[in-house]
């Protein structure tokens, strides 16, 4: 996972990544379907996986890999839930009937 400035870094590197399959486009006249968007994103995914260790093989799922979209850590088993407002826990199943906030709080366990 990426945290904000290291997706900042990504977040700047897929933009000028978008722009050049947008050049080519242009320069060739041809639709997106004829361009090689793999290439295009290979240093995007060059970059995540010199910042996480992890490679990738879909460019979408690049822009997945962030620390902010996830919620707290769950209070039973400690995987992080998969959104800020997640109610349960995908791993675990623990359920939090409130704010995301009592998730991460042994206590909202008992």
């Amino acid at each position: 996972m990426l945290d904000e400035v290291e997706y900042a870094e990504l977040s700047a590197v897929l933009v000028a990544c978008l722009e050049s399959i947008q050049l080519e486009r242009k320069a060739r006249g041809v639709a997106l379907e004829r361009i090689d968007v793999r290439a295009h994103h290979e240093p995007a995914r060059r970059l995540h996986e010199e910042l996480t260790g992890v490679a990738i093989v879909d460019a979408g799922e690049l822009r997945h890999h962030r620390d902010s979209l996830l919620g707290p850590d769950c209070g039973r088993c400690g995987r992080a839930l998969r959104s800020p407002s997640a109610r349960s826990c995908a791993e675990c199943g623990a359920e939090f009937p409130g704010t995301t906030e009592s998730a991460a709080s042994p206590e909202s366990q008992s």
